[in-house]
């Protein structure tokens, strides 16, 4: 990825994303040290969801499965991380 072909790849906010493809669909950092990651519970459907596996999602919701809140994607705190926005 580099900001000519993919700018920003959807690294904004605290917003749950799949910038690696991964098959489980769209994820986050947590803001809870205890909790690197988890997943995102998007449903598949119309508007403010995904298709697939969430590679192109790119909707506002920002809580894993498990309730927590998303950790900004521009922050490392609690979890350092190489997806950085720009």
């Amino acid at each position: 990825y580099s900001p000519d072909t993919h700018p920003s790849e959807g690294l904004e906010q605290n917003y749950c994303r799949n910038p690696d493809n991964d098959e489980k669909g769209p994820w986050c950092y947590t803001t809870d040290s205890e909790q690197r990651y988890d997943y995102c519970d998007i449903p598949e459907c119309e508007d403010e969801c995904m298709h697939c596996s969430g590679e192109n999602y790119d909707g506002k919701i920002s809580k894993t499965m498990s309730g927590l809140e998303c950790q900004a994607w521009d922050s490392q705190t609690p979890h350092a991380h190489g997806y950085i926005p720009s």
